[in-house]
């Protein structure tokens, strides 16, 4: 069954936010009309998908209001002359463009204004629930999706929701959402709509109550596809409108079918639970341009050569000429090794046709060439092959600058969108806490596993700001990384434990745990005292001269970054007790060393790493308690 509000589009249309009754008969209508005012979205993204893809079809995408299935695949047909795509141009430019833009995950991180040690704190607790919530909905695979459906389409979207008390991330493909394009001329419109088919047996296990009414609901577009479907459908419209100022209450959310309503509640948010992303802004409007937009002609000018030399090629054969006045036995013209031909009078002559000209190929080679240039993607880069000659790290960062260039735009853009996700999280995740008294979620903090509670957090919006930071500066390739590294360490930007993790290889995370294992022991007590307030006393195997210059460097940053006076005094003290610690088994190997008769092998160096200076022990003050670390 499908819906018709022809009547009610005949008459004055009302504002759907603003009614009382037949709100979802509004919304209907709305969308219905939309559907038939603006058919060539729809027409445009499915175009652009076939480019990609080479789909021929897919229920559900076609049959918007008056533009039926057959009209949209005719004009498809039109420009693609109904023949498959040989050498898809579109595919691997997209493909390039996007393996390049999201090659580097980009992660929000919090910073505080000015903050206290305990904002500073928080601070890095969000970060932590930032990318523990980023794991567990999946948000970076998401985002690679919808990248590849904003260089297809033009624009991407993921849409952020609460279901059973947990926050989820959604790729959604962009056709299911409508605007008023009127509303959106400078890309800003307040009402969105969308529109998907679901199946009604999913539809009545969560509104069991009203079963009779989904049972008796319909499809708004394509009538078609609830026939090809496996169970019954129905069309769900989810619409949204946006409070016309801050502290306005005319916002509102919908959530319907034809004949009833599921959700009906005010919205106060100043923004949509959606984040798009568009490749390319137009100049004016709500959707993006994609790369299908911007090669489609390079595309059909390449499948209409490709057509040409298969027809050639198949025109194109071996030809026997033989004059008339010759007695040639045809039956001896075969393809067997040493054939022998029996003839009379003048020779046959053997040719072979040259099929195709050589210019055909040299074009399609230049038009295959011109749309890498066009979209600014290298053919090094959708092959994955290397540059000749770049083999320095160096090169290979300005190699890969010089592409990002034309992809700086695209580039900001997509680190945008995973902040507004982020950002969109953090709203929910507050939301949720507020209505249950918990939300937490689980995190990897270095080998070992966290749970991250929003009750450690609580962070108002007006405390910090969400920055993007990339996940690796370095090369990829693993010569490239390793002599960025070299350089580090050569210049001293870092050590070389700290070099070790840089390179985060498989095969030497063993190796590298074992290396860093003091450096990271130290953090990990700085992390107990600063961060829980829980003192840690000294172990005389782990390496105490470490720890102290360690704890030492912390102290000094944490008395600039304001940390209260009690977490302080616990660095003091591990610093006082491990220093003596030193002392005594300084003193004790000395001691030892004078009772050894003269020709002795000599004993090794004192646990917890080798005598301190011997001015230190004679009172002389040390380095950091000249610096006031300690006090003397």
């Amino acid at each position: 069954m499908a819906y018709s509000y022809q009547g009610m589009q005949n008459r004055n249309r009302q504002s759907w936010w603003l009614m009382d009754d037949d709100v979802n008969q509004q919304i209907f209508a709305d969308v219905d009309f939309l559907d038939r005012q603006q058919p060539h979205n729809r027409r445009r993204n499915y175009r652009s998908l076939r480019l990609y893809s080479d789909l021929q079809g897919f229920g559900g995408m076609y049959g918007i209001g008056g533009t039926s299935k057959q009209n949209i695949i005719d004009t498809v047909r039109s420009n693609n002359n109904d023949s498959r795509i040989t050498l898809n141009v579109i595919r691997s430019v997209v493909d390039a463009a996007t393996s390049r833009i999201g090659q580097n995950k980009a992660r929000p991180f919090a910073l505080t204004h000015e903050g206290d040690f305990v904002l500073q704190q928080r601070a890095k607790r969000l970060n932590k629930f930032i990318q523990g919530q980023f794991s567990a909905s999946k948000t970076y695979p998401a985002g690679q999706e919808v990248l590849i459906d904003a260089a297809i389409t033009g624009t991407g979207a993921i849409k952020i929701y609460e279901q059973d008390s947990k926050i989820v991330t959604e790729r959604v493909w962009i056709d299911e959402f409508l605007i008023d394009e009127q509303q959106a001329v400078y890309g800003d419109p307040r009402d969105l709509f969308q529109v998907r088919n679901v199946a009604k047996s999913r539809l009545m296990e969560d509104y069991a109550e009203l079963k009779e009414e989904i049972e008796a609901a319909g499809i708004l577009r394509d009538p078609q596809a609830d026939a090809s479907a496996l169970s019954p459908m129905a069309t769900v419209v989810e619409a949204w409108h946006l409070p016309s100022y801050p502290g306005a209450t005319d916002g509102r959310h919908v959530l319907c079918i034809g004949n009833a309503i599921f959700v009906d509640e005010p919205w106060h948010k100043s923004h949509f639970p959606v984040v798009f992303l568009r490749w390319t802004k137009r100049r004016l409007g709500f959707f993006g341009e994609g790369l299908s937009d911007n090669l489609k002609g390079i595309q059909f000018e390449v499948n209409l050569i490709l057509r040409k030399i298969q027809s050639l090629m198949r025109l194109a054969t071996s030809h026997v000429f033989i004059h008339r006045g010759s007695k040639v036995v045809k039956s001896h013209l075969s393809n067997e090794d040493w054939g022998v031909i029996e003839y009379v009078g003048q020779q046959p002559i053997f040719t072979t046709i040259q099929a195709i000209s050589p210019e055909y190929f040299q074009h399609l080679d230049r038009l295959y060439s011109r749309a890498f240039e066009q979209s600014g993607v290298s053919e090094l880069s959708a092959t994955g092959r290397k540059p000749a000659g770049l083999n320095s790290g160096k090169s290979i960062i300005e190699y890969n600058e010089i592409q990002s260039e034309r992809f700086a735009l695209i580039g900001q853009a997509f680190e945008e969108f995973y902040m507004d996700v982020a950002k969109q999280q953090i709203e929910l995740a507050k939301e949720i806490y507020k209505r249950d008294g918990k939300y937490a979620v689980v995190t990897q903090s270095g080998r070992k596993m966290e749970i991250v509670d929003w009750s450690e957090i609580d962070l108002e919006a007006d405390q910090y700001v969400l920055q993007i930071y990339p996940t690796s500066f370095l090369p990829q390739t693993p010569a490239g990384k390793w002599e960025q590294v070299a350089q580090m360490i050569e210049v001293g930007f870092v050590s070389k434990d700290e070099a070790s993790l840089l390179m985060d290889y498989p095969d030497l995370e063993a190796v590298t745990s074992l290396n860093n294992s003091p450096l990271s022991y130290a953090n990990m007590i700085i992390e107990q005292m600063l961060g829980k307030g829980k003192y840690v006393a000294p172990d005389p195997h782990s390496d105490l001269q470490l720890n102290v210059k360690t704890m030492t460097y912390a102290l000094l940053k944490a008395q600039t970054d304001e940390v209260p006076e009690d977490r302080l005094d616990l660095l003091r003290q591990y610093i006082a007790d491990a220093t003596a610690v030193l002392a005594e088994a300084a003193a004790q190997s000395m001691e030892m060393q004078q009772q050894v008769p003269p020709g002795a092998p000599q004993g090794g160096p004192p646990p917890g790493g080798p005598a301190p200076d011997m001015a230190q022990l004679a009172g002389i003050p040390s380095e950091a308690q000249q610096l006031g670390a300690i006090p003397q």
